[in-house]
């Protein structure tokens, strides 16, 4: 993942990569869920919102987890406290950075208890690297930029 190179090693990084990857589970675990008891397709998130406005879906439990759907995204409830929080992202982005909802989700996950979880320092982080052009801003949250960081490299024919 494009958050692994050797010149990004920060604490906020791997913050962020933790952060990507409780969401992607949870998303992993609700479509897997849906696939298996209502023998279904699911294997995206568009697949999902498709489901979601077919079956008028705004709970749904998987095991010990309620999902609930709000607005632009979903939260993960368990014993009616919320452990995951995020709003769905551009495109195919799970999610994006909303700086609140990021602390949330790391503050539930009993490895991180540093002031770098705090939503102040994720919001002065986002604003420093939109700045800096390493991150872009769309609908009330930060994403990295992908070109930027040359993950992705755009390979055009040379003869058409």
């Amino acid at each position: 993942m494009f958050l692994e190179t050797t010149t990004m090693k920060s604490l906020f990084y791997e913050n962020v990569k933790s952060y990507y990857e409780i969401v992607e589970n949870a998303c992993e675990r609700l479509i897997n869920d849906i696939n298996t008891k209502h023998d279904d397709n699911i294997i995206n998130k568009f697949d999902l919102f498709e489901y979601i406005r077919k079956h008028h879906v705004y709970e749904y439990t998987v095991g010990n987890d309620k999902y609930r759907f709000h607005g632009v995204g979903c939260s993960v409830e368990r014993n009616n406290d919320i452990i995951i929080d995020w709003d769905f992202g551009y495109r195919n982005w799970w999610c994006g950075i909303d700086p609140y909802k990021m602390s949330i989700t790391l503050k539930k996950s009993s490895q991180y208890t540093n002031k770098s979880i705090e939503t102040k320092y994720i919001e002065e982080e986002c604003k420093r690297m939109l700045v800096e052009k390493k991150m872009l801003y769309y609908k009330n949250q930060y994403y990295f930029n992908l070109l930027k960081y040359q993950t992705k490299i755009q390979i055009f024919p040379a003869v058409y």
